[in-house]
């Protein structure tokens, strides 16, 4: 019964709290402490093969209502934003893709590239250089094939942003030190010699924090990359280093998008920078967004409810969901 009701649920408390996330938004923006979300995608297909691939329809949905209502930045326009502070009165949106799935070019990338919507393509390289589905495809009785190097060398000569994924689709939560540099090294060198550019962000398979422990992060960094995602959920607040960026899914019903994009207050929680851990400027910045988040802490919220139960559903998404507000009502009264 309660599946049933989930989306209305979401889509009544969406409404709701409509008014009180403008008028937040406005004075996070002031204080430039506005979130930065990043959204990832895997495989856009009609056949919905895997819990992991998301409708055209419904992404096209999602990119039309992005392009028209929220502030869409490459990565590196992420960071330099968490960095200095983020001042948008709108939704501040980064799009990404895992694993590196063809079919993507059939409707997904050349609408990304044709709308100039900045996209960062995270790619597991020994999958590309072998031709082979993923095993976890496999686990659900599908094989989509990867892209060739020939078709990363076009994605990347036409400004899309390719990442590395690992050489191979791992869990870096059980990797030796060894095994972990030799994953982050070699997937970028190939991939390098793939596009004839530089490969400077990684993003970690599975991506909970069990699969992205410290000294993989650690690695990362000593390998080299700038900046390396995660994929248990999250916004992105400033003032932080930027180097971990906390994602959201957004092969997700529009309505999840939406309640996400727009900060979900329940699903916020402040990174602190690194530089400044157990620091008086840390506990002062954090204080800081509390006061202007109506004087009430949330430090921590999502750390005991990442996602609350009229949140929780599966990552498949329906097509023909129309649990939603009109098109332009984000903008409305906004500026």
């Amino acid at each position: 019964m309660w599946e049933h009701w989930r989306l209305p649920a979401l889509a009544a408390y969406y409404w709701a709290t409509l008014p009180k996330r403008k008028r937040r938004l406005r004075e996070w923006a002031a204080a430039g402490v506005a979130p930065v979300t990043v959204l990832f995608y895997h495989r856009i297909h009609e056949d919905r093969a895997t819990p992991w691939t998301t409708h055209p329809r419904a992404f096209l949905r999602q990119m039309h209502w992005l392009l028209e209502h929220a502030d869409l930045i490459s990565l590196q326009e992420a960071r330099e934003r968490l960095v200095a502070g983020n001042g948008s009165h709108r939704p501040t949106v980064a799009v990404t893709f895992d694993d590196g799935y063809e079919d993507n070019l059939r409707v997904a990338l050349p609408f990304l590239i044709e709308h100039a919507v900045p996209c960062t393509y995270f790619v597991t390289a020994e999958n590309v250089l072998r031709g082979s589905p993923f095993e976890h495809d496999r686990l659900f009785g599908a094989a989509p094939l990867p892209h060739t190097p020939e078709q990363l060398r076009a994605l990347a000569a036409s400004g899309v942003e390719i990442g590395s994924h690992a050489w191979s689709h791992c869990d870096f939560g059980g990797l030796d030190d060894n095994e972990t540099r030799r994953q982050l090294t070699e997937s970028r060198r190939a991939l390098e010699d793939m596009i004839s550019a530089p490969v400077v962000r990684f993003a970690f398979p599975f991506g909970r924090p069990e699969n992205s422990p410290p000294f993989a992060i650690a690695a990362a960094r000593e390998c080299g990359y700038v900046a390396v995602c995660t994929a248990h959920g999250g916004y992105n607040v400033p003032p932080c280093e930027g180097f971990v960026l906390r994602r959201f899914h957004g092969d997700d019903p529009w309505i999840r998008m939406v309640n996400r994009v727009t900060v979900d207050r329940r699903l916020i929680d402040l990174p602190t920078p690194i530089s400044q851990v157990g620091t008086v400027e840390s506990r002062r910045s954090s204080e800081s967004f509390a006061d202007v988040a109506d004087g009430r802490a949330v430090a921590g919220a999502a750390a005991h409810t990442p996602f609350p139960l009229v949140e929780a559903a599966s990552s498949a998404c329906d097509p023909e969901d129309h649990v939603s507000a009109p098109p332009s009502s984000w903008d409305v009264a906004v500026h």
